[in-house]
Formats: C-alpha cells, structure tokens, sequence
C-alpha cells in the first residue's frame, strides 16, 4: 500500500495546509485532483462539515483540472467515462446520464470514504462513516462500466459545488490510501474456459450418444444433467458405460451437446435442428437461444425451416410467442411469403 498525505496533485480554488483543504473566499471554482498510478484500487475519506456542498468525482487518468471543469453539462460528458456524485442532491452521474441515489443519506458533519477498486469488475463505492455499509454505484444505477475501468486507469476529484455562496467555511481533511490489489478471478470466465477445453479435448469422456444419421458422439454423463431427460435415462446405467440413441442429425445434436458443456450455441449449427431436440431435453437456455437465433436470422433463406421447427412447438407454453413473432414478421416482408410459398 502506499500512503498519501492528502494532499492534492492539481487544485484551483482551494489553499491547502497539511492534508486540509479550505476554498478560496467568494472564489468561483474550487476543486482539487489526486493522481493514482495506473493497476491501483483507492480509497479517498474525507472529513469535513457542510459535507452535503460536494461533488465527488472519478475521471480518466489523461484528464487535468482544465478538462474537467469544461465538461460541467451532461451533454458535454457523453461518450466519456466521467462519473460525479452531488452528496447533497444525491444525485449520480455517469457519462451523460443521471441517477437519483434515494438510499444515500450524508450527514451535514462527519466522514465518508469514497473508493473505487479495479479488476474485471471495477465497483465504484460510497461508504457513509466508519461503519457505514457501502453503496456501489455501479450496481445500485445499473451502470455498466466501461473496460478503461479494469485498467485502473482512473483518479478522483473532489468539488466544492456551492463556491461562491455565502455559506459557513468549508474545511476539508482528506487522506488518499491506494493499494495494488491482486487480479480476481472471474470465475464466470474461468468456468467457460475449463469447460470449453474439456469439449474440445474430449478425453476420459464415460458416454457414447449415437445420432439417427450413424455417427457416436463421445461425452461426459456428468455434463448431460442439465437436462431432466437425460438425468432420468442416465439413472439406469450408474455403472457400466453407456451408450444412448438421440433422435436428431450429427451436427444437430453435437450443438446440444457442446451447450450442455459451455453454454453457448455454435455459429456453424443450424438453429431450426437443434430447437426440437432442446424443447424435447427440456433445455430451456438452449431453447431460448435457437429461437433468438431463428427469429434474428429470419429470411428468405431461413423461413421455411424455421416454420419447420416451430410449428410442432406452437401450442406449446412460452413458444406461442415467437411462433405469433415468426408469423407477423413473414406476413410484413413479401419475399419471405414468396419462400414460404416455394417451399410448400
């Protein structure tokens, strides 16, 4: 960890004595900038009375105080990572978009902590005292961060927003903290990766599924349990190794079966092949996946296969809807009718 003593990279505005800061009198503007090296989480407390006259910020490391005070408009943000947090209006802004944070309430006197830790998922935090439990704005105004964020890439600033009124003087006690923390794992990744790898290399697999065109695919049981109908039919052979039939093409059921390990649709699989064979092993991801793909690629090309497969489908719960989709996009586009009726 390394340790700052307050005091700020650049201010305009504020004097600073130590690690305290008090703005200029009847001064337009005052704001100060910390500058923290790129990979470094921080955490900025801040002590102060009148807390509710700030604005606390987050912004891009190549930003200086000149910059930032040129984009004060929301307008003037879109399209840059700049995050601000008013502590009296309660009021988040991200890029060039506001957010009323109703569950933040700062006292008038008293400390705050304001931190933002880096990693594949940055979290930008607001802690109200000591004890206080922290609020991350990111999760709380559903605010996607950009990738920048990973980077650590990133500085606060701080903001007197009620310069140049006639209140009370401000003074601010302010201790920067900044830590290199070590990479988390994204166990989300981590998991497609390893799963990825073991259909690919496919080895130590314990199952034989066999397609109605002749091929074997070899497989491992445990992955097939994400499927209620391959559970029940995989209960009978605990021991001995098993070989099972599935009604469907080679490719067709490999893509259900490459899901059922990474979840994920291959691109090289047809979508109009795998739906059956998904709604029939009641793989609801897989399913839902085959009917995006069928209706996002819905065309001349691809309608009578589509209709094909979900027309069996289309009484069906919670498929009677992308059956009314498929018909209402083919009765608005004159060449899919004229596919539709080559085909029959």
């Amino acid at each position: 960890s390394a340790r700052s003593a307050g005091v700020p990279m650049e201010s305009e505005g504020f004097t600073s004595r130590g690690d305290v800061l008090e703005p200029f009198e009847g001064g337009s503007s005052s704001i100060a900038l910390w500058d923290v090296d790129p990979g470094l989480s921080f955490s900025l407390k801040i002590e102060a009375q009148h807390l509710d006259r700030l604005m606390l910020g987050l912004v891009p490391a190549d930003l200086d105080l000149r910059q930032i005070k040129e984009h004060t408009r929301l307008e003037d943000c879109r399209g840059l990572p700049m995050y601000r947090l008013c502590l009296g209006s309660r009021e988040f802004f991200a890029f060039d978009q506001a957010f009323l944070v109703r569950d933040l309430h700062v006292p008038s006197d008293g400390t705050i902590f304001w931190e933002f830790q880096n990693g594949p998922r940055p979290r930008l935090l607001l802690k109200v005292g000591e004890r206080g439990d922290p609020i991350d704005l990111f999760e709380y105004c559903k605010v996607r961060p950009p990738h920048q964020l990973c980077e650590g890439t990133f500085k606060p600033f701080i903001r007197d927003v009620s310069a140049g009124m006639m209140f009370p003087k401000l003074r601010i006690r302010c201790t920067l903290v900044t830590r290199r923390v070590r990479p988390c794992i994204d166990s989300e990744a981590f998991i497609a990766r390893a799963n990825r790898l073991i259909w690919e290399q496919r080895k130590y697999t314990d199952l034989v599924v066999k397609t109605n065109d002749g091929h074997k695919v070899c497989c491992h049981r445990a992955f097939l349990l994400t499927s209620p109908v391959f559970a029940v039919e995989l209960e009978r052979w605990v021991k001995e190794p098993v070989e099972i039939s599935v009604d469907g093409c080679h490719s067709a059921v490999e893509g259900m079966l490459e899901f059922l390990y990474t979840g994920q649709l291959s691109i090289q699989v047809d979508a109009a092949a795998v739906l059956p064979l998904a709604h029939r092993y009641q793989i609801d991801d897989l399913t839902s996946a085959a009917l995006r793909r069928l209706l996002d690629n819905l065309g001349p090309a691809t309608i009578a296969a589509a209709a094909r497969a979900l027309r069996p489908l289309r009484e069906e719960e919670g498929l009677r809807q992308a059956w009314a989709e498929l018909c209402r996009r083919a009765a608005q586009e004159p060449s899919i009718i004229e596919a539709l009726a080559l085909a029959v």
